[in-house]
């Protein structure tokens, strides 16, 4: 079985609970993870970035997990994540919110999967 290969994008509460959970799947193997902050576990420093294009321009990374939160870095993030064929998962209500067809262009037109962990039903 083929390891789906993914970048986490935050490393908060919820990156962090995604980083958790993906440690015990032996079907996914995190690439990198996107942050900002010194706060990482420093068994997996080799792990880290706090370069965007690092994650956006590694072809071993199939999908990306959006857990940043606010806006404007977040949204240029999806709206890479997708233009370099990535698939995407977002938990991030106001791009759901303002910016969900967009998303769904891009994700359509570079066949990429959109899926949206909220209230919207998921989007490919």
């Amino acid at each position: 079985m083929k390891k789906a290969r993914i970048a986490i994008l935050g490393y908060g509460v919820i990156g962090k609970g995604v980083f958790k959970i993906c440690l015990e799947k032996e079907e996914i193997e995190v690439i990198k993870i996107f942050d900002y902050k010194e706060n990482f576990d420093k068994q997996y420093a080799n792990l880290f970035t706090d370069n965007l294009e690092d994650i956006i321009n590694d072809n071993k990374i199939d999908i990306v997990v959006e857990v940043l939160g606010g806006y404007d870095f977040a949204k240029k993030a999806c709206v890479l994540t997708l233009s370099k064929h990535k698939h995407l998962v977002t938990a991030n209500k106001e791009i759901v919110a303002n910016d969900i067809d967009e998303l769904t262009k891009l994700a359509r037109d570079n066949n990429c999967l959109l899926y949206t962990s909220d209230a919207a039903d998921d989007l490919t």
